[in-house]
């Protein structure tokens, strides 16, 4: 019965050649572009889905109030984490987060322009559950002069000798020993950084500020099990005002496994980069 359908149906694909070339590679481009479309979205709906803490990280957000609307920003003051975990029993832990610019490292002959390089506050590692191959992850950033690598920047700099303990300069000024060895950060990750310095480091850069109406920086925030958002919202905002009494803005948590898909800034509140998924689903 097989043989005769198999046989009857090459008999009308070699009847009819035009018809059944344009059907079958129809069909196949058809499958595999649904095939593709399917391992993009689910590639875009696993980010940041490694993090242990996830479900109790947030990133803290603005609502800033003006004549014309609520426009909406994704930065944060630079003192404000410190404090916020100082005065808010339900945060418990914070940590302020900015790329730290295009930096020089060098070591002995080697020398590179890096971009790559987040400065962080030393709970990094305890809120965030990136792999350290070398290096305690409650102290390796505690130092104001520790910097941590990826393995593939430790590769780059130091060979097959273990860089722990070592230096590298920045900027042919200031050196840094290094204190731990990190996995390359996944690709489906928020994050994406070669080198980590500690927060202190912005010090020494000229758009750093004390100032509470400057925002600059994100900053996120790991809530205490059973924590209600909403309520932290208004005692965040509240510490704010503490600082910046003519302040108008309103601060919101926004929940960090959300931020890769939607994310939104500026005034309105655009559907963000789920819409893609949307439309990439319908098309598959």
């Amino acid at each position: 019965m097989a043989k005769g359908s198999l046989k009857v149906t090459l008999r009308g694909i070699s009847r009819n050649r035009l018809i059944s070339f344009i059907t079958i590679t129809g069909l196949a481009i058809g499958l595999a572009g649904s095939v593709f479309i399917g391992l993009w979205v689910s590639d875009e709906l696993s980010w940041d889905s490694f993090l242990v803490n996830g479900t109790r990280l947030y990133r803290v957000e603005e609502d800033q109030l003006y004549d014309n609307g609520v426009y909406h920003v994704n930065v944060t003051p630079w003192p404000s984490g410190p404090v916020w975990k100082e005065k808010i029993p339900e945060i418990e832990s914070s940590c302020r987060i900015t790329y730290a610019g295009n930096l020089l490292f060098r070591k002995d002959e080697k020398a590179f322009n890096e971009g790559s390089v987040l400065a962080v506050d030393s709970t990094f590692f305890l809120m965030f559950s990136f792999q350290l191959i070398e290096g305690d992850r409650k102290t390796v950033l505690n130092d104001p002069k520790s910097i941590v690598m990826s393995a593939e920047m430790a590769k780059k700099y130091f060979g097959s000798e273990d860089p722990v303990g070592k230096s590298i300069q920045i900027n042919n000024s200031d050196v840094y020993q290094v204190t731990g060895v990190m996995r390359k950060m996944p690709e489906n990750s928020t994050f994406n950084a070669g080198f980590l310095v500690p927060f202190e480091f912005m010090k020494h850069s000229s758009w750093y500020s004390e100032n509470w109406s400057s925002n600059s920086i994100a900053t996120y925030v790991l809530l205490a099990k059973g924590s209600d958002p909403l309520k932290v919202n208004d005692k965040i905002t509240a510490v704010v005002k503490e600082h910046n009494p003519d302040t108008r803005t309103k601060f919101v948590l926004f929940p960090f496994l959300d931020i890769h898909l939607h994310s939104y800034a500026g005034f309105g509140h655009p559907g963000g980069a789920i819409v893609n998924i949307w439309i990439f689903t319908s098309v598959a």
